[in-house]
């Protein structure tokens, strides 16, 4: 499975992305030293702090969190299912 997190801008504008470990990671640890509780507590500011990490890490984004938070008008997170490949194929 793989995790995709479309953002739609207030702009118009959106953009799809896909966060890593690392991304999700980071995101966990956020909102543990934050105290917004676990994903269960708070699923739509953990998902967003995942993308805006995913953002960040991929080079596309350089505002702090909350200026970019001001610019989104909502998200669609989705589970794609991925191919599996045969490695020794």
């Amino acid at each position: 499975m793989t995790t995709m997190i479309r953002i739609e801008y207030t702009d118009g504008t959106s953009e799809t992305v896909r966060p890593t470990m690392r991304a999700m990671c980071m995101a966990e640890e956020h909102a543990i030293k934050e105290k917004w509780g676990s994903v269960n507590d708070s699923p739509i500011r953990i998902n967003l702090y995942m993308a805006y990490v995913a953002l960040r890490i991929s080079g596309k984004l350089d505002t702090p969190f909350d200026a970019w938070l001001d610019r989104v008008a909502s998200t669609d997170v989705t589970e794609e299912e991925t191919a599996e490949t045969n490695p020794t194929a």
